[in-house]
């Protein structure tokens, strides 16, 4: 065994390190590394340089599927939460935004009957009826107290509900009202440039006497 040149080890040494020798090769190789010390520093060079321990490789392939499950965990959360904001915010446009009914797809009468005042509507159902508190406005140089009013439905409510008959509503308890006009209106602003810009948009629906 000490006869064996160093240069033949040299050739087995990165079969060794790789651990692809047979046994007598493997025993071979460590007779000789134990008394050889220039062929210890080349098997301590070649293992420092090319070798990975296995349980190193383990370690490091463990961990890149460990963030890879991590970032597939994430990415699954992250579509499904997605995927429910877009869900209730659908559902919120759908049955949730309120759109005016227009005056060309209904049928409005108002009626005063002791000092308050009561609309009839026939047209689609409706989920709210929007009222404006009395604004005074100069019309043709005379100041009048005008109430604005228009019915709402929204998206979810025109496919799954009817069509009403003869539905009342009370507009006005106890108001001195002049007129009623029926239109789209902010309530946030009744300014009575604003009142005006929905009257001449709006129908005159009544006029008191």
């Amino acid at each position: 065994m000490k006869n064996i040149k160093c240069s033949i080890i040299e050739d087995l040494l990165p079969l060794y390190i790789d651990q692809v020798t047979s046994p007598d090769s493997n025993e071979l190789v460590e007779n000789h590394l134990a008394s050889c010390s220039d062929c210890q520093k080349e098997y301590k060079t070649l293992s420092d340089s090319y070798y990975i321990p296995k349980e190193t490789n383990t370690d490091a392939f463990q961990e890149i599927n460990n963030k890879l499950k991590k970032k597939k965990i994430k990415t699954v959360l992250s579509t499904m939460i997605i995927s429910f904001l877009l869900m209730l915010s659908a559902l919120l446009l759908i049955f949730g935004y309120q759109i005016p009914i227009q005056y060309n797809d209904i049928s409005i009468s108002v009626e005063q009957k002791d000092h308050e005042l009561w609309s009839t509507y026939s047209g689609p159902d409706f989920v709210s009826v929007k009222v404006s508190r009395p604004v005074d406005v100069e019309i043709e140089g005379k100041k009048e107290k005008i109430l604005l009013v228009y019915y709402a439905k929204t998206i979810g409510y025109s496919f799954i509900y009817d069509h009403l008959e003869n539905t009342n509503f009370n507009l006005s308890k106890n108001e001195d009202v002049d007129a009623v006009y029926y239109g789209d209106f902010d309530k946030k602003n009744l300014s009575e440039e604003a009142i005006k810009t929905a009257i001449n948009k709006g129908k005159l629906i009544w006029k008191k006497k």
